[in-house]
Order: structure tokens, then C-alpha cells, then sequence
């Protein structure tokens, strides 16, 4: 669990420094990403800048956020919780190799290693060992395309500096949250709505139809929250912010349907459950610091923890 947020100006007249924005966002987010603070601003900066908590072998290196105060097209930040690639190389908000696109990616990519592969077929020299740079110079290379590669949980924004275009996403089932509100020329992003507020850029109000939603179903069907101008980026679904204003917006991804093959034996179906779950399971703990699971004590977790375990003893 990471902590992103950003703030796009679409027409230049609306402009304004973003320093103290972004940092009340970052503050929000602690919790979210206790191990690094980063942030990224546009034009006329086009720069990285540190924050309180920016880890020290970087804070020479960079201006903290606070000492830069012109008006600025857009700002990302980015709250770390680091699991995989510990190192400084897998900082955020980071720049592709061509330094045309700026990600801020909350998320794991479990098949990196596959893609890291076929990027450096491809040509593609990767100078860390993470899965968001990865996604980064996948996106570089496919664009929208290569959400259809990914096997992983995120939400994330990459900034075009070339076309000055916000390009977000959201995983296939919507695991990592991603909340927007666009509006009188201002496109605001965050993981989670308090950060939104924090920013001091948006004014919340109660959308009463989400409210009462959220009260009937626990959480309103998304894009719809219980604030007014706040709305869910859909699961599976992506989105692009131009400098113009305009917004597209695409579903990438649906639930497969009619796809069953009815004349498999129960049998063959408990294999194929079983050597899926098994991969499934691989894939999810591999990382760079210690795994754990959260163990409710049902089927679930209890046979997720199992094949941890055994995943663990071999």
C-alpha cells in the first residue's frame, strides 16, 4: 500500500504554485507510505523536489518542496511503502529513460520479471530492479496497451510531458482505490478522499444519492461516492486528461462471460483451482522484505495461508 495524489491545471489562466497543496496531500498520506516522500512538478520546474521524510542519501540532491513557489501546471506526489527494489533507484515519482513520462504508481506488478524480460528483448535497458519502472517504460513503449500485460493490483497517473496529458488506471477488479475530482479547470487525484480535502483544492460537500447508496450497500457502485465532484476511476477501466480539458475514458477490461468449459470432470476442475491458486500464491510473495499473511480463520485465508506455507517450506 503506497500513497499517490496529483494536481493538473487544464488551462493555464488557473495555474498556482503547488508546493503547499502537494504537501498537505503528503502529510494525509503518512500511513499510507512511511518509508519515502517524493515529489514531482511540471512546468516551468520539470524537476523532482524532497520533502520532511525524503530518504536522506536524496535530500542533498534535491530542493525541498517548500522552497519552490511559482505557479505550476501539474504536480505529483508520492508516500512509499517499499516492498520491492528497497534501493533509492526505485524513488517516485520517477522519470522513463527518455524522460518524456513522470509515474506515480501505488500497486504491485506480480509478473515484473516476465515483462522486465521482454522489455530488454525489446531493447529496453532497465537501470533498477522494480516493477515500477517496469510499468513505466512498458507504457513508454505500448501505451494503453500495456494494461492488458499486467498481472497486478494498482491504481497510478503517468505525466506526459510531450502531449501534456494525464494518463490514470486502475486494476482489472479495483483492488487499489483511485478518486478524482475534475473540476473548473482542475483535475485532482488521490488514494484516498481525505487526501483530496487535504489538498485544500477541493471543497467537500455530501452528494446525497451516494450517501444514501453508501449506506444501503456499504460503499456506493462506483464512479459514484458520498461526495459531491468526487468520483471512483471504475476497476479495469482508464482514464486520459488532456491539456485542453478533455477527458477519455476507456474500459480495458471485462469480466469474462460464456467462457466455460462445461465438459470439464470435477476432477480436472480441482487440479486447474488448485495450480492456479498455487501460482496465484507465488506470484504474491515474492518481495524484498518479510511476507505475512492475515489469517481470519475461514476457507479463504486459511487455504491461502496453507500454500504460503508450503510455498515458504520448499
Amino acid at each position: 500500500m503506497c500513497g499517490i495524489g496529483g494536481v493538473f491545471f487544464t488551462s493555464d489562466s488557473s495555474c498556482e504554485p503547488l508546493n503547499t497543496p502537494l504537501e498537505r496531500m503528503a502529510r494525509q498520506m503518512h500511513l499510507r507510505g512511511p518509508d519515502d516522500e517524493g515529489y514531482y512538478l511540471g512546468a516551468p520546474y520539470d524537476n523532482c523536489f524532497r520533502g520532511d521524510e525524503t530518504s536522506l542519501e536524496l535530500r542533498a540532491g534535491q530542493e525541498h518542496i517548500s522552497q519552490v513557489s511559482r505557479p505550476c501546471e501539474v504536480g505529483l506526489v508520492h508516500r512509499r511503502l517499499a516492498i520491492i527494489d528497497l534501493s533509492l533507484d526505485s524513488h517516485q515519482p520517477m522519470a522513463s529513460a527518455d524522460g518524456r513520462y513522470v509515474i506515480t504508481f501505488n500497486g504491485e506488478i506480480y509478473n515484473y520479471r516476465d515483462l522486465a524480460n521482454e522489455l530488454e528483448k525489446r531493447g529496453v535497458r532497465l537501470r533498477t530492479k522494480g516493477d515500477t519502472e517496469v510499468l513505466l517504460e512498458l507504457y513508454a513503449l505500448l501505451g494503453d496497451g500495456a494494461l492488458e500485460l499486467l498481472n497486478g493490483d494498482f491504481a497510478f497517473a503517468i505525466w506526459d510531458k510531450k502531449e501534456k496529458s494525464l494518463f490514470c488506471a486502475r486494476d482489472r477488479i479495483g483492488i487499489k482505490p483511485f478518486y478524482y475530482v475534475n473540476d473548473n479547470e482542475l483535475f485532482l487525484f488521490a488514494s484516498d478522499i481525505k487526501t483530496l480535502i487535504a489538498s485544500g483544492l477541493y471543497t467537500p460537500d455530501v452528494n446525497i444519492d451516494g450517501l444514501a447508496l453508501s449506506f444501503a450497500f456499504g460503499m456506493s457502485p462506483r464512479p459514484v461516492t458520498a461526495f459531491s465532484s468526487v468520483k471512483a476511476l471504475e476497476p479495469g477501466t482508464w482514464m486520459k486528461v488532456s491539456k485542453q480539458g478533455a477527458v477519455e475514458v476507456k474500459r480495458y477490461w471485462n469480466i469474462p462471460v460464456g467462457t466455460q468449459d462445461r465438459t470439464m470432470t470435477e476432477g480436472d476442475a480441482l487440479e486447474l483451482i488448485e495450480a492456479e491458486l498455487r501460482q496465484a500464491v507465488i506470484l504474491r510473495t515474492h518481495a524484498d522484505v518479510p511476507v505475512g499473511v492475515f489469517m481470519s480463520g475461514g476457507i479463504d485465508s486459511t487455504l491461502i495461508s496453507a500454500l504460503a506455507f508450503d510455498q515458504g517450506a520448499s
